[in-house]
């Protein structure tokens, strides 16, 4: 028979109520920051951009600071919300949100260099102004390139979340596929975005809208809760 018990369900939205936060943060960093400040293909403008507005560019490192800060907490919860479904496939996707945030860390470490460079008091590094920031411009962009790189890890974290959930029975199973599909999606794109950008320019619109399935996730085990099979 199945039960609603309150420590699953208390994981359950403790995990929904990160993740959602989560997302906020990464809207701000990743759209309200990056996407309206980088301009692909303009380092001018870019660097234009970002000196005329330095709160924004901090603004971004906050953003992404607290998103993958809040990954740790969130692949811990998964992992004991699931961990009675198969241990070994918990632990794996434990493990590979883990990478992929250790790996987005590192690459953030980029955008701060870039922010010190292209922020930089007049002097205060041994580079002429158009070398400082060229090289600040070179550190962000390496910065993306990272962001994406880890992106692959991340989606191999959702394909093992997703056959957790579907196996489960704990939530629907239609999510579980769907949540799979996010992270194929995640894993294709940003393979394409270096091997293919011309395929992967083509198929975005189709990523997005399943990279954004955890958000549906995150929803539904706040409102929801989730279910545990029990016998009598």
């Amino acid at each position: 028979m199945t039960h609603s018990t309150p420590s699953h369900n208390s994981l359950a939205r403790w995990v929904g109520a990160l993740l959602l936060l989560m997302t906020v943060t990464a809207i701000v960093a990743e759209f309200l920051v990056r996407g309206s400040l980088v301009v692909p293909g303009e380092p001018a403008v870019t660097i234009t951009n970002l000196k005329a507005h330095p709160g924004a560019f901090k603004l971004g490192l906050f953003g992404y600071t607290a998103t993958f800060l809040l990954d740790v907490p969130v692949s811990v919860l998964f992992y004991l919300l699931f961990r009675h479904v198969n241990k070994t496939a918990a632990l794996t996707c434990m493990a590979f949100r883990l990478v992929y945030t250790a790996m987005v860390g590192a690459a953030l470490l980029l955008y701060a260099g870039s922010l010190q460079l292209l922020l930089r008091e007049t002097g205060e590094y041994a580079l002429s102004a158009v070398q400082a920031d060229a090289f600040g411009h070179f550190l962000l962009m390496w910065f993306g390139d990272g962001f994406s790189l880890s992106l692959v890890f991340f989606g191999f974290h959702l394909v093992f979340l997703g056959w957790l959930v579907f196996k489960s029975e704990m939530l629907p199973r239609f999510l579980g596929l769907l949540v799979l599909c996010g992270g194929v999606s995640y894993v294709i794109d940003n393979s394409f975005r270096v091997l293919l950008p011309g395929v992967q320019t083509l198929l975005s619109p189709l990523f997005i809208v399943l990279g954004m399935v955890e958000i549906l996730l995150a929803v539904w085990l706040i409102v929801k809760g989730v279910k545990v099979a029990r016998s009598r």
